[in-house]
């Protein structure tokens, strides 16, 4: 009798620490292809990153601008609510937060004579500069005197927010060229 073969079967004898069933071939993944996979993924990302930071630079200038045109709209109603005039020009942004805010600069200068209005302070967005800007008043009846400020935006935006009046309309328009950019 052969060693290896059960007699009248045909099936291979089992060894001592073999089992019954066949072992599956090993899986998982060579180095080849997990190399292939991250060289892959390394291009996808480093051709989507920079659109994302596009796109985020993109949206946050948009909520600067939104949140300058909503000041603006908001000194209307300041202006009727505290029967004082508010003048736009200028001195209306600086950088950083507003101080003092269009309300409480009203309210101090209630004792001014009546020819020295107050004066509209917006916060401008960090690296953002005035270039530019013609008076716009908010009259005490809800009504308005057009004006515009242009602003150049921290990526070299040119941005002109126009007041229009009568009924104290604020629109923006982006200029299409860059204005000389900074470093």
């Amino acid at each position: 009798m052969r060693q290896g073969k059960c007699p009248g079967s045909g099936a291979k004898a089992v060894r001592p620490g073999q089992s019954a069933t066949p072992r599956p071939k090993a899986a998982g993944f060579t180095l080849v292809e997990m190399l292939v996979v991250m060289v892959l993924l390394g291009l996808i990302s480093g051709l989507t990153l920079p659109a994302m930071q596009r796109w985020h630079d993109a949206v946050l200038a948009r909520a600067q601008v939104t949140s300058i045109v909503d000041g603006l709209r908001a000194a209307s109603f300041a202006a009727a609510a505290s029967q004082h005039e508010l003048h736009m020009d200028l001195r209306s942004f600086q950088p950083g937060p507003a101080t003092p805010s269009s309300q409480d600069s009203t309210r101090r200068d209630k004792a001014k004579p009546a020819g020295d209005a107050a004066v509209v302070r917006l916060p401008l967005p960090a690296g953002w500069v005035v270039q530019s800007s013609e008076p716009a008043v908010f009259l005490v009846n809800g009504l308005c005197r057009p004006g515009s400020a242009t602003f150049l935006t921290d990526r070299g935006d040119a941005v002109v927010v126009q007041v229009l009046g009568p009924v104290c309309a604020v629109q923006t328009q982006a200029t299409p060229e860059r204005a000389g950019r900074r470093p």
